[in-house]
């Protein structure tokens, strides 16, 4: 009888000690993993984005190039007597 009564609570400790676990475990359908999934791009659009993004820093930097010089005159005026 004491070995079924040791055996008994042995069993009752370890599951009241394991729901806590079971109660965090991840489900097979985790959502989190799906949305993660769905918005991975592909080796090819993320190359055309990193072109386009390529080209219209260029097209900025080119346009400020070009810009540049006729910004510099602002303050000249003349005077009328």
């Amino acid at each position: 009888m004491k070995r079924f009564i040791t055996l008994v609570l042995g069993a009752v400790l370890s599951i009241a000690l394991s729901l806590p676990a079971w109660a965090q475990n991840t489900t097979g359908n985790n959502t989190q993993n799906q949305s993660t999934t769905t918005k991975k791009e592909t080796k090819a659009e993320k190359k055309a984005r990193k072109e386009a993004e390529r080209s219209k820093k260029k097209a900025d930097k080119d346009a400020k190039k070009g810009t540049a010089p006729t910004n510099t005159n602002k303050n000249t005026t003349t005077k009328t007597q």
